[in-house]
């Protein structure tokens, strides 16, 4: 039995040796199945035996683990950069990882600014989101860019690989398209009915602005000029009247219809999951 024990304890402390050499390339990794997969198998492969290596390899693959080198996971470092923007909170830490846990248990925190001071401590700076990229140049520093399982900004709702945003300010369709460009985004295209159904549920005013608008009689494109493929006309749309170049999303039904684009109305932004918070 005192046998079994120092095999078991000999084992966990090469694993733990094995993970420490390991943490430059877990610091870069996501928290995906493909990397952990990675990890795992280059982890397993440097065990002395077979039971070390089953231990390793399941560490990676199958138990939420909670300890420093994992917690790097959910995040992308930027060396010798700094973002600029709101500032939830600063501390004193005495590790990258101190930082990191900080900004997880933190709803409101998007990124990191960590600045070196000595080599046993650093600034930890909890950034708040920030719609455009800011960047600064900085020796002493490194950015860290929160990778959010979710992958959409605080706000925004999440849909098939892509983030959405209602915004219940009434304005015209021009303004509309203005004000999602600023948060790096674009007003809202459809390309399914399960699309149409989840924006039509985000919203329960009378009527939305669509991105989608008539560039040249009849030729119905979405704002970055792609082609409408699917469309979700009620009975007497598009009605051809000159002048109704853009078009509007009823809640009743979620039908669309054209329409003048000097209308007042509410809107929606769509942006890509992973467009969220600028890299540096």
């Amino acid at each position: 039995m005192a046998d079994s024990k120092t095999d078991h304890a000999q084992s966990f402390s090469r694993l733990k040796a094995i993970l420490s050499k390991l943490k430059p390339k877990i610091t870069e990794a996501k928290l995906e199945w493909t990397n952990r997969r990675k990890i795992g198998t280059l982890c397993a492969a440097k065990m002395f035996n077979r039971m070390d290596a089953a231990v390793c390899f399941f560490v990676f693959m199958v138990v939420p683990f909670d300890f420093s080198l994992s917690t790097s996971m959910y995040f992308k470092g930027f060396r010798h950069k700094f973002l600029e923007g709101p500032i939830i909170s600063e501390f004193s830490v005495q590790s990258d990882f101190e930082c990191f846990q900080k900004c997880l248990r933190d709803s409101h925190c998007s990124s990191v600014n960590i600045k070196t001071i000595t080599e046993e401590s650093s600034l930890c700076r909890l950034i708040g989101n920030v719609s455009k990229s800011n960047c600064k140049h900085g020796l002493e520093y490194t950015h860290y860019k929160k990778l959010s399982l979710a992958q959409c900004p605080l706000g925004w709702h999440h849909h098939a690989n892509n983030c959405y945003v209602i915004k219940f300010e009434n304005v015209t369709w021009q303004v509309a398209k203005q004000r999602c460009h600023s948060m790096d985004s674009a007003m809202v295209s459809i390309s399914s009915v399960k699309e149409n159904a989840f924006v039509r549920g985000l919203f329960y005013s009378d009527t939305i602005w669509l991105g989608l608008e008539d560039f040249s009689s009849g030729s119905w494109r979405w704002e970055d000029g792609s082609p409408a493929s699917f469309t979700y006309w009620q009975a007497s749309a598009p009605s051809g009247q000159l002048g109704q170049d853009c078009v509007k999303m009823s809640h009743q039904r979620g039908k669309w219809n054209d329409c003048q684009c000097d209308l007042l109305l509410p809107y929606v932004c769509k942006m890509p999951e992973n467009a969220i918070t600028p890299f540096c």
